[in-house]
């Protein structure tokens, strides 16, 4: 949290900053997600691709089940139900919880691609 530092009659004011409204907090947030996720699919599907060049149907369909999940992070029923109690940290702890799911659900091969420090999704 930061202050802010004035002076009023020839006083030291300092007063704690205002937090950001909910909708700043969540948009930055979000986009903050969208990287993530961009990140780790370019990640599985590298994997991916070399498993169907391997004939390694397995991994071609986890990767596929975890492009579709990470597709739908945004959508998923807890992150929508912290978007409505606008709160960041129920946000913030509902995706990291999907990302963990996904990843938890996803090959040992594919887990490396989850270890995004930006969400702390390990």
């Amino acid at each position: 949290m930061g202050y802010s530092f004035a002076f009023l009659n020839g006083q030291l004011i300092i007063e704690p900053l205002p937090e950001a409204p909910f909708v700043v907090l969540h948009d930055s947030f979000m986009s903050e997600v969208r990287a993530t996720r961009q990140e780790i699919l370019g990640v599985i599907l590298q994997i991916g691709w070399v498993a169907d060049k391997t004939g390694d149907v397995a991994i071609v369909h986890a990767v596929l089940a975890a492009r579709q999940a990470l597709l739908k992070i945004t959508e998923a029923p807890a992150v929508l139900a912290a978007v409505k109690s606008e709160s960041y940290e129920a946000l913030r702890a509902a995706v990291t919880s999907e990302f963990k799911g996904i990843a938890n659900a996803a090959p040992e091969v594919l887990r490396s691609a989850f270890n995004i420090k930006a969400l702390d999704c390990r």
